[in-house]
């Protein structure tokens, strides 16, 4: 009996043995499974990581393009300032010349045939050169009189029907600048009166 235990607790160690080397294997199994899915997330997160420093330079890098389009976008302001302000300086510069021009022009109109023909070539001249620079002169005398382009500062009375409401003078030229109206002429006007 001594012996036939001595087998059956043989056999059990064995078998116990065997069952200990089936769970060894199977641990050993399941950690170098672990240890194979520690290694993919690993490389995943080195992924990961990567992916992200480059999107995190792409982020920098359109942050800094985007700081230097508003650093030129308000250089562009700046100038469009400075611009708009010169045209305005150049503008107030040419009211003057027109205002002088036309006291010239009406001096000569007093003085001789030399001086009124003098007179028509520079007005001519300076005519052209206000079209190419965008301005129209507003100094007609004789149309009907325009509240957007004429201020009436004086009021002439006529019985003749065809000249009510027309120019009848040119006191101070006005312009026009790129279709808006800069500087309204100063003009005498006649209004028909019934008899």
């Amino acid at each position: 009996m001594l012996f036939g235990k001595k087998k059956k607790e043989e056999g059990e160690t064995s078998e116990l043995l065997k069952q200990l080397g089936e769970k060894i294997d199977n641990s050993s199994k399941l950690y170098d499974a672990s240890l194979h899915k520690v290694e993919q997330m690993q490389q995943q997160m080195n992924d990961f990581e990567k992916t992200l420093k480059r999107h995190d330079m792409s982020l920098e890098d359109l942050l800094d393009e985007w700081s230097e389009r508003q650093s030129d976008e308000s250089q562009i302001r700046d100038q469009m300032c400075s611009l708009c302000e010169t045209e305005e300086k150049f503008l107030k510069l040419f009211e003057v010349y027109q205002e002088e021009l036309w006291a010239m022009h009406r001096l000569a109109s007093t003085m001789g045939n030399d001086w009124q023909r003098q007179m028509q070539l520079m007005s001519q001249n300076v005519k052209a050169q206000m079209c190419l620079c965008g301005i129209s002169p507003v100094e007609e005398s004789g149309i009907p009189v325009d509240y957007a382009l004429h201020e009436v500062v004086e009021v002439v009375e006529t019985t003749d029907i065809q000249k009510n409401k027309t120019i009848a003078e040119v006191y101070r030229p006005g312009y026009v600048y790129r279709g808006r109206v800069k500087k309204k002429a100063q003009v005498k006007a006649f209004r028909c009166i019934e008899r």
